[in-house]
């Protein structure tokens, strides 16, 4: 037998994402757009097109021209620095970051220091940049 209070919580339970869940998504997503900002430009024009634009990697490297393992590698690399660029700037606290060193060091830390300006950009657009600063 079932008493109405479970009848009425089973109803009522929502399974809907909490006010928690949506700023955390929301703050996930911010960062995704900043780490794919922040990649040089062959690559942000790469990762745009093939997850944002559902385009394909014959068709980018028809129009970049360039074989298919060249656009291929560049979604690679850029894959690798996004995932460390996340682990580096959002991952929780003791997550240690995973780096993968097939990108440069030279590399790797120029796009982490840009990762870090367009986070601040992109998650808290009214805070000055070290950049905007110094144009002020």
């Amino acid at each position: 037998m079932t008493t109405l209070d479970e009848t009425v919580e089973s109803v009522l339970v929502s399974e809907s994402a909490g006010p928690e869940d949506t700023l955390l998504a929301g703050e996930r997503t911010a960062y995704v757009r900043a780490a794919v900002a922040a990649l040089p430009d062959r690559m942000r024009s790469i990762v745009e097109a093939i997850y944002f634009d559902d385009r394909t990697v014959t068709e980018i490297a028809e129009e970049l021209g360039i074989t298919h393992s060249a656009v291929s590698q560049q979604r690679s690399e850029a894959i690798r620095l996004m995932r460390e660029g996340m682990a580096t700037h959002y991952a929780d606290e003791g997550d240690p970051a995973v780096i993968e060193a097939k990108t440069s060091q030279a590399r790797r830390s120029a796009y982490l220091a840009r990762l870090a300006q367009h986070a601040v950009a992109h998650l808290h657009p009214h805070t000055p940049t070290p950049t905007s600063a110094r144009a002020s």
